[in-house]
């Protein structure tokens, strides 16, 4: 009789297999004229990338930055490249005003903080970036979350919007990786990113801070209560590795199983795969 994979197997290596030529337009390397060995590879158990552009280049400042803070385990390097892929793909983003969204949109976005508030409401609001900011992310949150987390004055939710490689968000959010940089920081330079939050697009700069972010998040004891792994190098498959990383990157108090960024989480690390016989990393 033949023997059949497990169903969970199969599936995540279903979600795990991509073209070559997808990759390459991913990154914006072009056809594969343009680089000799563009493929990711893992070696001596940690991701490494040879590619050309910008975000080759932003993917080797993340995978050095995890190496150099620890992070060896190959399914949690590519797990948390997924989720910087699904965030910015790999180039540091600015969250940029609402003006041209709509308001249908911004509810499913927003929620609670703008339902109350009719389409005309919405469609003035958000011509304005600071006032629109303020009431998603400022004093003017009606849920309370946004205070809670640190923007309770005036300017602090366009101040403190969504930067880096995974959009960190928050006055509170900022002040702690702050306080996290200056204690285990590995840059060798000083850098303030509460006083100088757009030092967030500076690829450099974004690597180091996203990577202390999930080293941060994986300390929290939620993460063994929710996927059994203690460590962040204890992870031994893709899929709980994607997952665990996409809901750091939520928080612990999300439901990530059917939510649409931990579906482009794991399209992002489908184009890394793990050979653990021997060591490497080939394209899916």
């Amino acid at each position: 009789m033949k023997h059949l994979k497990p169903i969970e197997e199969f599936i995540n290596e279903q979600l795990f297999r991509n073209a070559y030529g997808k990759f390459l337009d991913l990154l914006g390397l072009g056809g594969p004229e343009e680089v000799k060995d563009p493929k990711p590879s893992i070696v001596g158990g940690s991701v490494r990338f040879s590619g050309s552009g910008d975000k080759g280049k932003n993917i080797q400042l993340l995978i050095d930055a995890m190496k150099k803070h620890g992070i060896t385990n190959p399914f949690t390097q590519i797990a948390i490249l997924g989720v910087v892929g699904k965030e910015s793909g790999y180039i540091p983003k600015i969250e940029k005003g609402y003006g041209n969204t709509s308001p249908e949109r911004i509810r499913k976005i927003f929620g609670a903080r703008v339902n109350d508030l009719t389409d005309a409401q919405i469609d003035q609001i958000k011509t304005n970036d600071e006032k629109f900011f303020d009431l998603v992310y400022g004093p003017g949150d009606k849920t309370g979350k946004s205070q809670k987390y640190g923007n309770s004055a005036p300017g602090d939710g366009w101040k403190f919007r969504g930067r880096g490689f995974n959009q960190l968000t928050f006055k509170g959010s900022y002040e702690k990786m702050q306080k996290l940089y200056d204690s285990k920081g590995k840059l060798n330079r000083q850098v303030n990113i509460v006083t100088n939050p757009d030092l967030l697009d500076d690829p450099e700069v974004a690597a180091e801070f996203a990577v202390l972010y999930f080293l941060s998040r994986a300390s929290s004891p939620q993460m063994a209560q929710k996927f059994g792994v203690a460590d962040i190098n204890g992870f031994k498959d893709q899929f709980t590795a994607t997952k665990a990383m996409t809901n750091a990157n939520a928080g612990w108090g999300n439901d990530v199983t059917n939510d649409e960024g931990f579906v482009r989480a794991q399209q992002f690390a489908a184009n890394f795969s793990v050979d653990l016989s021997s060591g490497t990393a080939t394209m899916a």
